[in-house]
C-alpha cells in the first residue's frame, strides 16, 4: 500500500470521526483530492490548473432543521503565503474586489468535484517564476444577520507549485462595424421562435473562454432592430497574457439569451495583423466584420 493511499484511509477515517462527532458539529467543509498543474492551458488560456473534492457537512440533528444555510466558499491564490491582487480587468477571477480566486457554493451534505482553471493574466505578478499555494475559506449564512466561518478541514491543503508567468499584454479593441445575414446558422431568421421577423440587436464581447467559468471583458452597446451595425467606443483596457487566446463575440441580444453571429478567436498577434491590415472581412454570420486594437502601456 502506498503512502499517498495510507494518507487517504486516514483522512477519511478522521473525517468520519469529525462528523459523527463535536466538530462537525461546527459545520465542517471537507477538502480532498487537491491536485494543481502549473503552467497548463485550456482554451487557450495560461493558467494553473486545480481540481478538489469539496463537502460542506451540516449537521441537522444538532440544528433541528432539514433546511440547508447558504454557504460561500472561496479559495485564493497565495504568492510567498500573501493573497495575490487581481488585475483591473478580470471579472470572473477576483474575490473580495481585490485579490485572486473563486467563489464556489456548495450544495450541502453533498461531495463535489471541483475543476478550476485560474489564469495567470489575473494575477498581479511580474514574468517569470512565482510559488504558488492555495487557500480555503467558507462563509455559511444562517439568516442575513447570522454568518459565521465553516470549519475546513483538507488533506495536503498546503502544496506549493512553481509556476513561469508569462508577460502581460495591456490593449483595447474595436469592432467599429458589421453586417449580419439576414439568416442564422441553422438558416432560419432572427428571433424565429418569438415569431419575429425583427432584424436582430447587435452587440460584441470580449470574452476569455475557461475550463467551466468564462471572463467577460467588455460587452458593447447594442444596436437595435438592424442588419448592420456602427461603433466608435473602444473597449476597456484589458490585460491577458503573452500567447492568450481571447474571443470576440459578435451576438443577437436578447432578453433570455443571445444567438451566437460570429465567433471569432484572437491571439494577440493575430488581432493586431487584423488591425493593421484595416480591412473589413468575413466571418460566422457576418458578410462583413472591422475589428481594430490599440496597444497600451502597463
Amino acid at each position: 500500500m502506498t503512502m499517498r493511499k495510507i494518507r487517504t484511509i486516514l483522512f477519511l477515517f478522521v473525517s468520519v470521526f469529525f462528523v459523527q462527532n463535536s466538530f462537525a458539529q461546527k459545520d465542517t467543509l471537507f477538502i480532498s483530492d487537491l491536485r494543481i498543474t502549473p503552467d497548463a492551458t485550456v482554451a487557450g488560456i495560461q493558467g494553473v490548473s486545480v481540481i478538489f473534492s469539496i463537502d460542506f457537512v451540516f449537521d441537522t440533528t444538532l440544528h433541528k432543521t432539514d433546511f440547508l444555510p447558504g454557504i460561500n466558499a472561496q479559495v485564493r491564490v497565495l504568492s510567498d503565503k500573501m493573497p495575490v491582487k487581481a488585475v483591473y480587468s478580470t471579472r470572473q477571477y477576483i474575490i473580495d474586489y481585490k485579490y485572486v480566486g473563486c467563489d464556489m457554493y456548495p450544495k450541502g451534505n453533498y461531495k463535489e468535484f471541483i475543476s478550476l482553471h485560474i489564469p495567470y493574466y489575473s494575477m498581479d505578478l511580474s514574468s517569470g517564476l512565482h510559488t504558488l499555494s492555495f487557500a480555503f475559506s467558507a462563509e455559511i449564512k444562517y439568516s442575513r444577520e447570522e454568518k459565521v466561518q465553516a470549519v475546513i478541514v483538507g488533506e495536503d491543503l498546503n502544496q506549493e507549485v512553481d509556476v513561469n508567468i508569462p508577460e502581460k499584454e495591456y490593449f483595447k479593441v474595436l469592432v467599429s462595424y458589421a453586417a449580419a445575414y439576414e439568416t442564422d446558422f441553422d438558416g432560419r431568421g432572427w428571433d424565429y421562435f418569438l415569431n419575429s421577423r425583427l432584424a436582430p440587436d447587435l452587440k460584441w464581447k470580449v470574452v476569455a473562454f475557461g475550463d467551466d467559468r468564462n471572463d467577460y471583458f467588455y460587452e458593447s452597446e447594442k444596436v437595435k432592430s438592424s442588419y448592420v451595425a456602427k461603433w466608435t467606443t473602444y473597449s476597456s483596457k484589458i490585460c491577458v497574457s503573452k500567447g492568450d487566446v481571447l474571443h470576440i463575440l459578435v451576438v443577437d441580444n436578447d432578453k433570455s439569451f443571445d444567438d451566437l453571429v460570429a465567433d471569432i478567436p484572437l491571439s494577440i498577434e493575430k488581432l493586431f495583423e487584423i488591425s493593421e491590415k484595416n480591412e473589413a472581412f468575413e466571418t460566422g454570420r457576418l458578410s462583413s466584420v472591422k475589428i481594430s486594437a490599440q496597444r497600451l502601456a502597463e
